[in-house]
């Protein structure tokens, strides 16, 4: 019977991507200090204040306010990543995978300044009306028909997104120069990308696309505010609309939270009219049982960052409630829920993102 003899120390002890540091030295606390100040100077050159924040922080975490604290956290995460992957030499995997993951961006400021803040407010039409249905067909038209360089066939998703937010954008130039005189005038680019979408939109066959009466700056503010509030009504009825629904159940930007029913915290449905007490849950939520094994498949790197984009809102605004709980300052008690139940802070005192 062979046998095989495990590797010793030295053959485990491969060098690192900085000189004079080896695997074995992430055992070492000295070597683990040493190894800290390489970073700190090399912070230092490239990001002065912060490192001088992050220097601060160390010697008196108490003189930082939760805010404070969970901005200094999430931007230096960032520079400590790179020192973390050169480190390990994986610099290439490292840049491949954020520059995969930088496009998806879009797709939660979309759900944040679209969907949420215009979308989700946006009066809906009756969900069987021929008016929904026309704007569906005016959706579509300004989809395929101003924005036909994007990606609708192979990424949906990200092709909506990238929309939204770019008429976001321009709607957002338009008024700080015509109505609220933040700005001299229209950046010539977004003016110039307007009357782009105007010619499209004139020269479409589509009926009922929004048109701009001229090109002059006001008419063209108005163009793009009627394809966003067109586009508001579509994305709203997208959460309703059960065809339309169906469509986006699986788009993590489309994710939006959803109120708690603590008088129903497990959903269910009666199949049975003639048997009330049977109860199921919802069957767009079976997951069929593999023997023993696991059934969730796990998220997708997409849902993933779904999820964190939520975590880093919520640490810049002071309202990470993961680690905090639900604290009422004025009574400096801990809320409850309608079940009378307290909301305190995670035992383990962690940031979840």
């Amino acid at each position: 019977m062979e046998t095989t003899t495990p590797p010793t120390l030295a053959e485990r002890d491969i060098p690192l991507g900085l000189p004079g540091f080896t695997y074995q030295d992430l055992h070492d606390e000295d070597k683990l200090a040493d190894l800290d100040r390489v970073f700190l100077a090399e912070l230092t050159r490239e990001e002065p204040e912060l490192a001088a924040r992050l220097t601060a922080y160390r010697k008196d975490p108490a003189s930082f306010d939760p805010l404070s604290r969970s901005r200094l956290l999430v931007e230096a995460g960032r520079p400590l990543a790179r020192f973390i992957a050169h480190l390990f030499g994986i610099e290439r995997e490292w840049q491949a995978q954020a520059a995969n993951a930088e496009p998806e961006a879009v797709l939660f400021r979309f759900r944040r300044d679209f969907l949420t803040r215009r979308a989700a407010k946006t009066k809906l039409p009756a969900l069987d009306s021929a008016e929904l249905a026309q704007t569906g067909r005016i959706a579509s038209a300004i989809e395929r028909d101003l924005f036909p360089g994007l990606p609708w066939d192979r990424d949906p998703e990200l092709a909506t997104a990238q929309m939204g937010v770019e008429l976001l954008q321009l709607e957002s130039d338009f008024l700080a120069a015509v109505r609220q005189k933040k700005i001299p005038a229209v950046p010539d680019a977004s003016r110039s990308r307007a009357r782009e979408l105007g010619r499209q939109a004139v020269s479409s066959q589509s009926e009922n696309l929004p048109r701009p009466s001229s090109e002059s700056d006001e008419d063209l503010l108005a163009f793009l505010e009627e394809l966003l509030r067109v586009y508001a009504v579509y994305c709203h009825a997208r959460f309703e609309q059960p065809d339309w629904k169906r469509e986006i159940a699986g788009w993590p930007s489309f994710h939006l939270p959803e109120s708690i029913d603590y008088q129903k915290l497990v959903v269910t449905e009666r199949p049975n009219p003639a048997l009330p007490e049977q109860r199921m849950g919802p069957p767009e939520r079976h997951r069929r049982r593999d023997g023993f094994g696991l059934t969730d498949h796990r998220m997708s790197r997409r849902q993933v960052l779904g999820e964190t984009h939520y975590c880093l809102l919520c640490h810049e605004r002071e309202k990470d409630s993961c680690s905090k709980g639900f604290f009422d300052a004025k009574t400096q008690i801990f809320q409850k829920n309608p079940l009378g139940v307290a909301l305190p802070v995670c035992p383990l005192a962690e940031k979840i993102s």
